[in-house]
This record gives C-alpha cells, sequence and structure tokens, in this order.
C-alpha cells in the first residue's frame, strides 16, 4: 500500500505541478486503491426473518435447532428490572459487565424471576425491540472513507488551529541534553506535522467533530440529496450554510474547520479526500437518540452447521473462483461454554433471509455489541447500544471476522472513518505475528504426532476435564439427540491433546510476541491478543470436529484412528520379508553396480560380495533385527564405494538405508470411503456472481431455494487425515492435496528406487542442503527438482524427525536427538 501510494503522489506531482502539503506526503494510511466507485452500491433484496432458519436437511435442521435451544433461567429479585434499559458497564468481548444478575450470564428474565414482565427491561429480545423501524432507525444507503482519506481530514483541521487555545501549542523548549527542536525536525520529518505540536485536547475536538459532525452528514445529504455524495465539497459546503455566521461559537468553529477542509480540498483535489459508497446501513433518526444498553434487534438468517457452511463456501468459490471477497452477511453463532450442551458453533447467514441487524455496518470503533443472548430458552445473537447514539449518527457493530486468505485481508479496507480504524475489517488469522508458537510447538510434524498417539492412548481423566473446562460437551461430543453421532474415544483423545496445544500456546505466544514484535505488544497487550488466538482456535477446532462428525456419521464408514502403527511382522515384512521389502528394492537397484564389482573385483572385493550375498538370503525375525542387517548392506556398499575410488554411486541409497534403519517406529493410514455430500448451492448464491452463458441460462430456468446439482462436496479418502492436521484452517478445499505436499521427507521417506543414478552432483550439491534443512527445519518438506521421488505404493510413514516430535509434540523439536551426524555420516 505505502508504494502504490508513493506511486499516486509522484504521478500527480509530475502531472499538475502542484505542492502536496507536507502531512499528505506522509500519509501512509490505508487506501482503497481501485476505481473510485460513485454511485450507491445496488441494494441487495433479502426477506424479512421473525425466527432463525435452520437449513441443510432434514438432519441438519433438527441438530441446529437442537444448537439454538438453552437451558439457562432467569433468577432475579427484580431490583436491577426497573427503568427503561438495564445499566450494563460494558458489553465487551462476549460478556455483559452489569449487576443484574440475569443479564450477567447473558440471560433474559423469565418466569423464574420476581420483575413484573410487561415493565422489565431486561425481556426485550423476548418481546421484541422497541425502536420503530419508520421512525427511531432507518436502512439507507451510507457511505464512508479509508484511513487515508480520515488522515487528511484530521490534518487539514488540525493545520488551521481552529480547536487550539492559547495552551494547546506551547512550543518545545531544547535543553543542554536534548537536540534542538530544529534538527530533530530535519530528522525525522513527522515532527513537523501539526498532530506532533498540539494537546490531546484539541486531538479530541478535532476527532469529535469528524464523528458527530462530518461522518453523519455525510450520510444526511444521502436522504437529501441523492447525488454526488461521493464529492466531500458538498457535503461541506451544507454545512457551512447550515451552521452560518451568525451562530453561536460552537457553530463557528464547525464553520471554520469545514472551510479549511473544503480548502484543503481544492488545494490538492477530490482523489487525496474520496468517499466511497458502503452499501445499506443503519442510522439513528430519533430525535432524542437512542440511550445505552437498548436492545436493536436480533441478527437473524438462515443457519448452518459449520461443516454444511463450508461445503457451501467451497462450492460458490468454486462457482466463481474469481471473486476474492465475498459480501459479508455471515456471522458465527459461538453456544456459551456454560451452557449445559456446552460449547458449539452455527454459521448464520443474513445474505437473502434475516433482519435489520444484518443491514448494520462494520466499524473498528462501534457503537453497538452482538451478544449470544439466552431469551425463553432460546439463544440468538443480540445487538445492543454501548453508549448514547446521537440522532444521524450510523449504528455499528465490530464483526470480529477472521480471514486465512491474505488477499482477502488486503481487499477488506475498511471504512468506517474511525479514528481508531484498524485499516481492514477483517482479522488476518495466519499473520505472522500469531504463527510464531505454532511453527515452533505445534508444526506438521507435531500435529501428526498428536493425531498418531490419539490411536494409542486411552482417553483419560484429563482428557475429560480438559474438554469440561472448554465446554467441549455433548453438544459437540455428542449424543445430542436421537439423530447425533456419537464420536468415538480416539476422537475425544485427539481433541483433548489439540486443546493442550492450544493451553500451551496461549502460555508461550505473549512473550513471543513481545521479543519478536517489541514496539506493537506489550505484555499486557499480547496477552490480550494471546486470548483471542486461543478464541479462535477453539472455533476453529470446533469446526473441524464437525467436518469429522459428517464424515464417521456415513454409513459403513471406518470408525478406527486414522493412523495406525506397525506391528513387529508388518514391519518385519516391510524392511526384509515382503514382495517390496527395502531389502529387495535396494538389491533391485544396486544390482548393476555389483555386477561391474563381480567382473572387476579384485583384493577384498569378493569377500564383500560374498558377506553381501549372504545377509541378502538371511532371515531377520525381528524389526530390530532387519535393521541390523541392512545397515550392516549399507556399511559393504560405503566399503566397495570407497575401493572403487571414493565413487558416489551409493550415497543416496546408503543416506536412504540410514534414514529408514533410524526411524524407530512406522505407521500407515486405515482406509476411509470417499464419498459425495448432496448439492448445496442454490441459485440465491449465485445470482449476483459472474457467470457463463450456459449457467445463465441454467440459472433462468430455476427458482431461487433451487438446488445447483453439480455443487456437493467430494471428499477422498484421506480428507479426514487432513482435515485433522490442518485443523486450525478452514479454507483449504481439499485438505489431502496440502497434506500429500506436506509429508514429502517429513512422514514419507523416499522411494529406495528415486536413489538410482546418483553421484557427485547429490554429495556435492543436494545432500548438503537436506542435511541443512533437516537441521533447521525438520518439519519442511523436501522440495521438488531433487532426486528424490515420493510415490510411497506401500503408504508407510516415519521418519527420524517425527519419531523426535513424538518425544514431546508441544516442545520444539531437538534436532540433537534425531542424529543426523550417524545418518549422514
Amino acid at each position: 500500500i505505502e508504494a502504490i501510494l508513493n506511486v499516486v503522489v509522484q504521478v500527480f506531482l509530475h502531472y499538475t505541478k502542484t505542492e502536496l502539503p507536507l502531512s499528505i506526503t506522509l500519509n501512509r494510511e490505508p487506501y482503497l486503491n481501485r476505481e473510485w466507485t460513485k454511485e450507491p452500491y445496488v441494494p441487495k433484496p433479502y426477506k424479512k426473518l421473525q425466527e432463525y432458519e435452520p437449513c441443510g436437511g432434514d438432519s441438519d435442521e433438527a441438530q441446529v435447532r437442537e444448537k439454538l435451544s438453552s437451558k439457562k433461567a432467569g433468577s432475579c429479585d427484580g431490583t436491577h428490572c426497573r427503568g427503561e434499559t438495564v445499566e450494563v458497564e460494558n458489553f465487551r468481548g462476549g460478556v455483559i459487565k452489569t449487576a443484574h444478575p440475569c443479564l450477567a450470564k447473558n440471560t433474559e428474565c423469565d418466569e423464574n424471576c420476581k420483575c413484573e414482565p410487561s415493565t422489565c427491561p431486561n425481556r426485550a429480545v423476548h418481546r421484541g425491540s422497541k425502536l420503530d423501524r419508520s421512525t427511531d432507525i432507518m436502512e439507507q444507503d451510507v457511505w464512508g472513507f479509508d484511513c487515508y482519506t480520515r488522515r487528511n481530514i484530521e490534518d487539514a483541521i488540525l493545520d488551521c488551529g481552529v480547536f487550539e487555545e492559547e495552551a494547546d501549542r506551547a512550543p518545545a523548549e531544547a535543553t543542554e541534553s536534548q537536540e534542538p527542536p530544529e534538527a530533530e525536525e530535519e530528522a525525522d520529518p513527522r515532527l513537523k506535522l501539526s498532530r506532533h505540536r498540539v494537546s490531546e485536547r484539541v486531538l479530541k475536538a478535532t476527532n469529535d467533530f469528524i464523528d458527530s459532525v462530518l461522518m453523519p452528514a455525510v450520510n444526511e445529504r444521502t436522504l437529501l440529496f441523492s447525488e454526488e455524495v461521493w464529492d466531500l465539497r458538498k457535503t461541506l459546503e451544507m454545512l457551512i450554510s447550515k451552521h452560518g455566521k451568525e451562530g453561536d461559537a460552537g457553530d463557528q468553529r464547525i464553520r471554520v474547520a469545514c472551510q479549511a477542509i473544503f480548502d484543503r480540498v481544492n488545494q490538492v483535489g477530490l482523489n487525496y479526500f474520496r468517499v466511497h459508497p458502503k452499501g445499506r446501513g443503519v442510522t439513528c433518526r430519533k430525535p432524542e437518540g437512542i440511550p445505552p444498553s437498548t436492545f436493536v434487534s436480533r441478527y437473524l438468517g438462515e443457519v448452518y452447521l459449520p461443516y454444511r457452511w463450508f461445503e457451501l463456501q467451497d462450492a460458490i468459490k468454486k462457482h466463481n473462483p474469481r471473486a476474492e471477497l465475498n459480501d459479508f452477511y455471515n456471522i458465527v453463532l459461538e453456544r456459551p461454554k456454560d451452557e449445559a450442551a456446552g460449547y458449539d458453533v452455527l454459521f448464520v447467514d443474513a445474505a437473502h433471509k434475516g433482519a435489520i441487524a444484518s443491514r448494520i455496518s462494520h466499524s473498528c470503533d462501534p457503537n453497538c455489541e452482538a451478544q449470544i443472548v439466552s431469551s425463553n430458552g432460546k439463544l440468538s445473537i443480540s445487538l445492543y447500544t454501548m453508549r448514547h447514539i446521537r440522532c444521524g449518527e450510523e449504528l455499528s457493530f465490530d464483526y470480529s471476522c477472521v480471514t486465512e486468505s491474505q488477499n482477502e485481508y488486503r481487499e477488506a479496507i475498511c471504512l468506517c472513518g474511525k479514528n481508531l480504524c484498524r485499516g481492514s475489517f477483517l482479522s488476518l488469522a495466519d499473520g505472522k505475528a500469531y504463527q510464531q508458537v505454532i511453527v515452533s510447538h505445534h508444526n506438521f510434524l507435531h500435529r501428526n504426532a498428536i493425531l498418531l498417539r490419539a490411536g494409542l492412548e486411552p482417553v483419560a481423566e484429563e482428557d475429560l476435564a480438559r474438554l469440561k473446562e472448554f465446554g467441549y460437551k455433548s453438544s459437540i461430543l455428542g449424543p445430542s439427540g436421537s439423530n447425533a453421532y456419537k464420536l468415538p474415544d480416539w476422537m475425544l483423545k485427539w481433541i483433548s491433546l489439540t486443546l493442550k496445544y492450544i493451553e500451551v500456546e496461549e502460555t508461550l505466544l505473549p512473550p513471543s510476541l513481545v521479543e519478536h514484535f517489541p514496539k506493537l505488544y506489550t505484555l499486557e497487550t499480547a496477552k490480550l491478543e494471546s486470548r483471542g488466538v486461543r478464541d479462535q482456535r477453539v472455533q476453529n477446532l470446533a469446526i473441524t470436529v464437525s467436518k469429522i462428525k459428517h464424515i464417521l456419521s456415513q454409513p459403513d464408514q471406518c470408525q478406527k484412528p486414522p493412523l495406525f502403527v506397525l506391528s513387529p511382522k508388518e514391519e518385519v515384512d516391510f524392511f526384509w520379508k515382503g514382495e517390496a521389502s527395502v531389502l529387495k528394492r535396494v538389491t533391485k537397484l544396486a544390482s548393476g553396480e555389483l555386477k561391474r564389482f563381480r567382473a572387476t573385483g579384485v583384493g577384498k572385493v569378493p569377500g564383500m560380495l560374498s558377506r553381501l550375498s549372504d545377509l541378502q538370503v538371511a532371515d531377520a525375525k525381528t524389526p530390530q533385527e532387519a535393521r541390523e542387517k541392512l545397515l550392516a548392506i549399507a556399511e559393504i556398499l560405503e566399503e566397495l564405494a570407497r575401493g572403487d575410488g571414493g565413487s558416489k554411486k551409493f550415497a543416496a541409497v546408503i543416506d536412504l538405508i540410514r534414514m529408514f534403519c533410524f526411524t524407530k517406529r512406522f505407521f500407515s493410514c486405515n482406509k476411509v470411503n470417499s464419498f459425495a455430500s448432496s448439492a448445496v448451492m442454490c441459485k440465491k448464491h449465485v445470482m449476483y456472481s459472474a457467470n457463463s452463458k450456459e449457467t445463465e441460462r441454467m440459472l433462468g430456468r430455476m427458482q431461487d431455494d433451487d438446488k445447483v446439482y453439480t455443487t456437493g462436496k467430494k471428499y477422498s479418502m484421506q480428507f479426514l487425515w487432513g482435515q485433522l492436521i490442518f485443523w486450525f484452517k478452514q479454507t483449504i478445499y481439499d485438505p489431502n492435496a496440502s497434506l500429500s505436499a506436506d509429508r514429502r521427507g517429513t512422514l514419507s521417506l523416499p522411494d529406495v528406487e528415486s536413489a538410482k543414478g546418483s553421484g557427485a552432483s547429490y554429495v556435492s550439491k543436494q545432500r548438503p542442503h537436506m542435511i541443512k534443512t533437516l537441521r533447521d527445519c525438520p518439519d519442511k518438506y523436501w522440495k521438488t527438482g531433487t532426486i528424490w521421488a515420493f510415490k510411497n505404493a506401500a503408504k508407510v510413514y516415519g521418519s527420524p524427525w517425527f519419531d523426535a516430535a513424538m518425544e514431546d509434540p508441544y516442545a520444539a523439536i531437538d534436532t540433537s536427538k534425531i542424529h543426523l551426524d550417524q545418518i549422514f555420516r
């Protein structure tokens, strides 16, 4: 973004010869860098709902209804149920901080309470909002601006000094130990800006003007004059006229501030002060405003189980792959973990069916908050005002949306226009800052180690206690109704072991953030950030459990753990006795060179070949015996190579034999039946996308809720394994593809046949790089373009570096325990 801004500035200067103010040339705030849209977006119609509408088919819909139910009950004595609204200290973080005993538990009053039902303010969700949609709040086209424009507006006001008083701009005095102010400004030009010279009071007054006067006026113009809302000068002219010369001191300050912005726009051009359409939003029209703690609306929509929701998203992306940023009319409903059935996740889609809450805009500094509230035995996402909202002000709440896509994150430029704007209305789940611990303590090898252990170890009391602590109860784990599926024990164990990692990460992440990003975090802010990461991990784990339940609940599906350790007999067959054993493949690979040695051998060669032949026909009864004999074969091959003038032809196969022999355990995967889900995408999900003519003709013959028959998701045999390994990511269409790539060299050792023809190039170039990678990043898959191939027809997995991860799946891998010096000697 900074590079783009520099280009924009240089081009503007080149063609206009205009000298920009220093504040604009130094402005590096996020900028909506695309063609400037100057017309409001076409409103997206939606059906008004009075209740949630479960989706996904009969079985799914029954589960959705059950997960929307609540066992919470009220218990107040009526003391705090007087007045128009309940007194609330704050609504932040999904917790309602209030003295009201029911609302403090995110619960409305009910028949168990002693308050008067007709006047109790804590029954608004059940009764419905008192706000009238025609007079109190209004759905309308809304406009906003990005952080870049916001900064330019602020600087124009600060430069004119309209909100300053005599004490607000005290000159800095140089002392003997300080550089003169002029010297500091030469070293850092930003110190010349007005914002670095004024008091906090002036900055606050400037921000208050933009939030309470300028931004509401922009949306007011939308109602009065539908044209040219994009031109900020029109709004400024309206405000200058409204706050005339005869007004009081407050009016005069508004007039001067508006004139300063107007003059700056005329000086540099509108491109530096772009106002963008945001779509539909909701504004306050009530003359006296809306008081704090007022219930606004429920966020209603079509409700999906997590697995079905991501099937739908995959189908939409597959149908229209060029669309990076989707409409954000969906929201996550998380069951509170203190519910009797525990925590769970549902997805609410309000794009086509919903309530007015779904049209409320995002803001990084919102005036409303979404809370999960229990009302008369049902859970709902309910929006409350966090403070007094003035007439003309837009209602907003923080979407708290997270994405795993870098492109989507960059596209999601926020237009809330607030001083605290984060620049994007999405948070990046895969951001570098949050990956410090997962890279070192939960990498690909660790995650596979946890999965293997889940199939080997029984569910212990510690596991059950951990599941309960995180609220993983019957809603997620089952049984939870006649149609529910109960997870097998290995799955319970895997969930517990993964939750244990989440606990480890929450402990290790704060000091890691402070160490790697000292300018961004203190230990206290890092702890808060770490808590948010924990919550996101818990949610992603619940989503993965939903996907796995869908796979395991298929008819005649395998219920065994996805991974199992080879028995001693299976290991002996793999090493020595099987038709495709390591021994037979090595023998076949080396046969050509061995013939040459027999034909030309002198000195010790015949004896070595005789010993080799004896080993090849000998029996191996145990895995350890098979390993010892293979290592002896490697020694003979190495000795033959030395006697052949230091030949490198056996180098790769010797390395590979030792990799196999130094691996302590081998495992394979159970077969999971592949299948395809029923069609998930309806016409309404694609009618706004760019489609082919053939698709358009098909859609023209369909009703909105008709299914597009080709949109069922296909689940391959190793989808389950891949999803469990990449549990913290939900946007991978086929986790098996990522699993196959990441197994190269980490879990799947190279094919013996690929060592054929290796020589000096392998020893001098590829081998040193491979050893360095294993020493520095043993979990990193081996790159392509080397001699190694990884077809792994036997589907047998394991490696010395995986063994190191199995030692402690929650600690950084100790490469000293891998014995690289013995393997690659």
